[in-house]
């Protein structure tokens, strides 16, 4: 079993917390500000992380392999949640579900959370691609090539191109700056940088200089914050950074049949703090108990 960066896993595990809890409806309408905070960076993060680990050389077995892992799910869970949306009171409602409808969601614009999936299997066929066209003695090549395949998706308004830029930063960071933790160093102070770069970049977004400069700080502050935990949180979160795969996948089912607990624990705390305590759980653990039965990593 390959050597896991720990570190890593706790970033992780901070994004998926971060966006169970901003998947719950009361608490996202609530704190629209710390939503708009939350999203610069906790899916940047993810992507980043997946184009760091990507594989340098390509391989027909280890891309079967992901898209069985990944692919499969996408296409169960993303068919589920647009039959969903036309039958069920959520948000991205469908009035009238179609094969045209529901084949343009799925392939071109995914409803809900599994738009990460989407474009992350967008990602590994285009750098498996690019990989195979450059070959391994023109990494550089290899980015450009990414990068033009993003040009393009962008183009076309085919997936979330922009957000996949940090993708290939990652694969960037994996060729010429390939110690995470040397590149991204732990330092507190980066917390206060983190809070002084985010409003502008919400307004610029994450694409941008500002929103750039915002998910190095606070990458390197959460680092920081790391070695402090105590003993059993740290074991408590990188396993749940192991397991955000199964979090994506089901927290959906737990983050809409725990609209039920909102209204009487609202009703006691109208800050939904108290509501957060305990829908967290329930989603987070219901997803990894699913992903456990099902053999979902």
């Amino acid at each position: 079993m390959a050597h896991r960066i720990l570190e890593i896993d706790w970033l992780k595990s901070v994004c998926i917390v971060l966006m169970v809890t901003f998947h719950l409806v009361y608490i996202e309408t609530t704190y629209p500000y710390a939503k708009e905070a939350v999203y610069v960076f906790h899916m940047p993060v993810f992507l980043l992380i997946s184009g760091y680990f990507a594989r340098r050389t390509p391989s027909a077995t280890h891309l079967r392999r992901m898209l069985w892992r990944i692919g499969l799910p996408y296409l169960l869970m993303e068919s589920a949640y647009i039959v969903g949306a036309a039958f069920l009171p959520i948000r991205e409602h469908i009035a009238t579900l179609t094969p045209a409808v529901f084949f343009y969601h799925l392939f071109l614009h995914p409803l809900g959370p599994y738009w990460f999936l989407h474009t992350l299997l967008l990602c590994l066929l285009a750098g498996d691609l690019c990989a195979r066209i450059a070959g391994e003695r023109h990494p550089l090549l290899r980015l450009a090539l990414f990068g033009v395949c993003l040009l393009v998706c962008y183009a076309f308004s085919f997936g979330a191109a922009p957000l996949a830029l940090w993708y290939l930063i990652g694969m960037a960071l994996a060729l010429y700056a390939p110690d995470f933790m040397r590149f991204f160093r732990p330092r507190w102070w980066m917390a206060i940088a983190a809070v002084v770069l985010m409003p502008l970049a919400i307004h610029y977004k994450s694409w941008w200089v500002f929103g750039a400069a915002t998910i190095y700080a606070v990458i390197s502050s959460l680092l920081a914050f790391y070695p402090v935990l105590p003993v059993r949180a740290r074991a408590m979160m990188t396993n749940i950074g192991q397991h955000t795969l199964p979090i994506l996948l089901f927290s959906p089912l737990f983050t809409f049949a725990v609209k039920v607990l909102g209204t009487p624990l609202i009703a006691i705390d109208s800050t939904g703090l108290l509501f957060l305590v305990v829908a967290l759980p329930v989603c987070i653990g219901g997803s990894m108990a699913i992903g456990k039965m099902l053999r979902v990593k």
